[in-house]
């Protein structure tokens, strides 16, 4: 997230800017990245990737939303754009931007953040660049690929999941492998990933037979699993992949029915679970995948109604949830996925917000939380999701407890919406859009400079300074159209817009 901070006497001002939007479509990754497979092929789909906004709800305790708070939050709150990867893994979370850019954000106990560091982050942090996927699992270690297939891990190594042949921590990204196409970062400390010929390798915790090599072992190098492998999701103790021809396969713990054979037997080496399959997740103890027709199946723990079948009765056999289905997140009891149409469902647990439904009532049915969603991802108790819709985060906020009509923005502070359609903020002077307004001009007035300033949803981030105002259509009824030089603060600098006539900068510095 590229920010702007302009410091004015007893407030300060955040401006996010770089939004690139809006495309639609894709199969994803969720808690653990998983590849859609064509079945009959052995091609990975992967969809030219789209970007938007970054919206987050649930359990924020260690900055894991990335917004400079540690609230939690019932509803989505916005957190940046130009997004266009997400994973969210215990309580940290990390995301790609269009330009390839990772950043991270919350919790950093074992240097899984990969900042040098084992504070945690509120706001996030640039990890690398030319990243194209990333997988972090319960805050101990993370996963990433580089453009060209390299894979890097990072944080907890206590069984030697970051593949290095040691248990030694790493505090900043190491090198592991070439030519990988897919990987997944489980919670008990195991890593999978699948090389570009298609070979499934793992490594580190292996005590339920995660890693599907017939033994219990830990295992501190990786290991050959299987071939013909597109795509790979873990979470906890058992493991999912697609084979090219869409056969689902699963091994490890299976003591809640999660890999779906009619048993509560763990199985040390693979079993074939489904067939037809364009998209897996695991979690701690269910399991759900997307058929070819877009059926959603499910299986395992169900105490919650995280399955989204109306009970909370295990099953061990995989159930039917919904149809039209293109993509699948889930945490450690709630789960998530996007319909055809960009609509976002939710069922399960919901203690924290994690469903953004605005309570904290547990789904035993899915639950509309959003449209126009192309991407989802979830931790243990909060989730993220990204939108194509058009959004304004000038007038975002979350409301104010027993303060009807008050909100309070990350970018403004606190508001008042009863002066419709226009809000006016006394404190910081500023003046601008209601959302149910028809005029797509943004107005405020610095008090610091003492000048006005109007933007409008296609100028932004670009902030003009006018004086005297123009009226409320927009039209200038003065002579000094500036614009704000991004990144200038101390002093600020504007350059006077009025071509042919160029003036140099000018500045303001009170």
């Amino acid at each position: 997230m590229k920010t702007l901070q302009t410091e004015v006497p007893g407030i300060r001002r955040r401006y996010t800017y770089n939004i690139r939007i809006r495309a639609w479509v894709t199969i994803l990754s969720a808690m653990s990245i998983v590849l859609g497979v064509l079945p009959g092929t052995t091609n990975t789909i992967r969809a030219a990737d789209p970007s938007g906004h970054l919206f987050a709800m649930g359990y924020n305790g260690f900055g894991q939303f990335g917004d400079g708070t540690i609230i939690n939050q019932p509803t989505a709150t916005w957190v940046d754009y130009d997004v266009a990867k997400i994973s969210a893994g215990g309580s940290s979370s990390f995301y790609i931007t269009s330009d390839g850019t990772l950043m991270g954000t919350g919790q950093n106990t074992k240097g899984s953040l990969g900042d040098g560091t084992t504070t945690d982050k509120e706001t996030p942090i640039v990890v690398d660049t030319g990243v194209t996927a990333v997988s972090n699992d319960s805050a101990s270690h993370t996963l990433y690929l580089k453009s060209d297939g390299t894979l890097m891990s990072m944080g907890g190594n206590t069984y030697g999941q970051l593949a290095d042949g040691t248990r030694v921590d790493r505090h900043i990204p190491i090198e592991i492998e070439t030519d990988v196409i897919s990987i997944a970062a489980s919670r008990t400390g195991n890593s999978l990933y699948v090389k570009s010929d298609g070979t499934l390798k793992g490594v580190g915790y292996n005590a339920h037979g995660n890693l599907g090599d017939g033994t219990t072992l830990i295992r501190y190098t990786p290991v050959d699993i299987d071939t013909d492998v597109v795509a790979v999701a873990a979470m906890y103790s058992h493991t999912l992949y697609i084979k090219s021809d869409g056969t689902l396969m699963g091994m490890g713990w299976n003591l809640r029915g999660q890999l779906g054979d009619g048993t509560t037997t763990d199985r040390h080496t693979p079993i074939v679970i489904d067939t037809n399959v364009i998209a897996a997740s695991a979690t701690t103890a269910n399991s759900l995948y997307i058929k070819s027709d877009g059926t959603l199946m499910g299986m395992g723990w169900n105490t919650y109604g995280q399955l989204g079948d109306g009970t909370t009765i295990d099953r061990h056999t995989p159930v039917e949830i919904d149809s039209d289905v293109v993509a699948i997140a889930t945490g450690h009891v709630h789960n998530l996925y996007i319909k055809s149409d960009g609509t976002l469902m939710a069922m399960g647990y919901n203690n924290y917000g994690q469903l953004g439904d605005g309570t904290t009532l547990k789904r035993l049915v899915p639950v509309v939380i959003d449209t126009d969603v192309f991407a989802v991802a979830a931790g243990s108790h909060h989730s993220l999701y990204l939108s194509s819709a058009p959004f304004d985060p000038l007038i975002r906020g979350t409301p104010v407890e027993g303060l009807e009509d008050w909100f309070l923005s990350d970018w403004f502070g606190y508001y008042a919406t009863a002066f419709a359609p226009w809000l006016f903020h006394s404190e910081h002077g500023f003046v601008y859009r209601a959302e149910e307004s028809t005029n797509l001009s943004t107005y405020f007035y610095d008090d610091a400079i003492g000048a006005w300033w109007w933007t409008n949803q296609d100028s932004y981030p670009e902030l003009y300074l006018f004086d005297p105002p123009a009226d409320l259509q927009g039209t200038d009824i003065g002579s000094e159209w500036l614009t704000y030089q991004l990144g200038s603060v101390d002093p600020r600098e504007f350059v006077d817009l009025r071509p042919p006539i160029d003036v140099g900068p000018l500045y303001f510095n009170p």
